[in-house]
């Protein structure tokens, strides 16, 4: 009896030592609380803990989760701040800090928790948030690195590629944009509508790669080759220096000449930037007397008319189109050439148009047509403003010596003429004023 006595006290004994060795510890008595959704209880529990010193990462995260779920940020903060190395780096924390800090507009913390996670555990939705964050940051340079850290995901979207690529043009890293654009061309063309890829081949040119630029062209147009494509290709040649390019990018198209203005005023500028001159005035020509010339190329047709002392052809050019596409500059030069023909009924009809202070310009001529009127006063005055301005060259000099010489200003002539008279090269006119 006393054998089986002293067994059943050491069975409860060792029935007993085993049930408080199966009691959960404070901190674990909140982990569990915590999981059963006991949510102020398991807050307590861990509040007493740190209080009594306790700051393992079991603590401090598990509060932590509690102050999250709760929406207590100043808690949450002050908690990762005083223990930032026990709550360490642990990805579904940092997540959910972030988001607490988004709704709570501390966009400081918010940013900074996003890079952290982002260095740590990298994926594509981590890193296109920060790509936001950092654009709503204005931190540009920023916001390019993420949006190239993000291409290395294969499934980045094309919209995000074009948004880098706009990035790169703001920011002046233009071969970098180009790189951008290309590849989207290449891979994904309907990601580029038409104006992203004319911004593509204008930025290719701006760079000076005309090979490039070309071969650009050639990919652009093997997608559309409506009229509007080649055109607008051919007048960004233009304007970017690139004139035989534009010459090439028309060629292509020359059933465009007769139904497209835009083609023909291209044409006719590249024309005249390559040096083809006679070839520029005879299309130019042959489009006046067909009704056909682009407004536009008037200015430019006028030009050559003049250079090629075809006066009435200029004189009807400005008559149809007048101030309105003829700069005053062409119309001074077409007045000078039509005063050395002596045609003064029309230098004083043109002069009627653009006023005789357009000749302010031109003060020698000024001054030349002015003796030719007989207006002793305004000769005086562009012949003042020839000397002051220092608009005379040698080339201007011996007409406006001798307007002066009309004028009796005999001095000033001799003046302007004295540098020139022990040159071997002094015109016998010289000479003779």
């Amino acid at each position: 009896m006393r054998q089986f006595a002293a067994i059943t006290v050491l069975v409860v004994c060792v029935a007993l030592g085993l049930s408080f060795l199966l009691l959960p510890s404070e901190k674990e008595l909140g982990t569990m609380l915590l999981r059963d959704r006991e949510y102020e209880e398991s807050r307590r529990y861990f509040e007493e803990q740190i209080a009594a010193g306790d700051t393992s990462p079991q603590v401090i995260t598990g509060l932590l989760e509690i102050y999250i779920r709760d929406g207590d940020v100043d808690r949450a903060i002050a908690l990762v701040d005083g223990y930032e190395m026990t709550v360490g780096s642990e990805p579904a924390i940092l997540e959910r800090l972030a988001l607490l800090y988004r709704q709570d507009r501390r966009f400081g913390l918010y940013l900074r928790t996003l890079e952290e996670l982002a260095s740590i555990d990298p994926t594509q939705a981590r890193v296109e948030q920060l790509a936001d964050a950092y654009y709503k940051a204005g931190k540009a340079e920023k916001r390019v690195a993420a949006l190239e850290w993000l291409r290395t995901f294969d499934t980045v979207s094309p919209e995000r590629q074009v948004e880098l690529a706009e990035l790169q043009v703001q920011i002046g890293r233009y071969e970098s944009a180009i790189d951008t654009l290309e590849g989207l061309l290449k891979t994904v063309p309907s990601a580029l509508d038409a104006s992203y890829r004319l911004q593509l081949f204008d930025l290719t040119l701006h760079q000076g790669d005309q090979e490039r630029a070309a071969r650009i062209a050639d990919s652009i147009l093997a997608l559309d080759q409506t009229d509007g494509s080649v055109i607008a290709l051919a007048d960004v040649a233009v304007y970017r220096r690139a004139p035989q390019l534009a010459l090439d990018l028309l060629s292509r198209r020359d059933d465009l000449e007769a139904s497209s203005g835009g083609w023909r005023r291209i044409l006719a500028g590249a024309l005249r930037a390559t040096g083809r001159n006679d070839e520029a005035f005879d299309k130019l020509t042959a489009w006046w007397r067909s009704d056909s010339l682009p407004p536009e190329s008037a200015a430019s047709l006028l030009d050559l008319a003049v250079q090629r002392n075809d006066l009435e052809l200029a004189l009807d050019l400005f008559s149809r189109y007048g101030l309105d596409r003829i700069e005053t500059s062409a119309v001074i030069s077409l007045i000078g050439e039509l005063h050395r023909a002596g045609k003064t009924e029309a230098v004083d009809a043109l002069l009627a148009e653009i006023g005789n202070d357009s000749l302010n310009e031109q003060p020698v001529l000024g001054a030349e047509i002015m003796v030719a009127r007989n207006d002793l006063e305004a000769a005086n005055r562009f012949a003042d403003r020839a000397l002051a301005t220092g608009t005379v060259n040698s080339a201007t000099s011996l007409a406006l010596a001798s307007v002066l010489a009309q004028l009796d200003r005999h001095d000033d002539a001799f003046a302007l003429l004295h540098p020139y008279i022990s040159s071997p090269d002094l015109p016998v006119e010289a000479a003779l004023v």
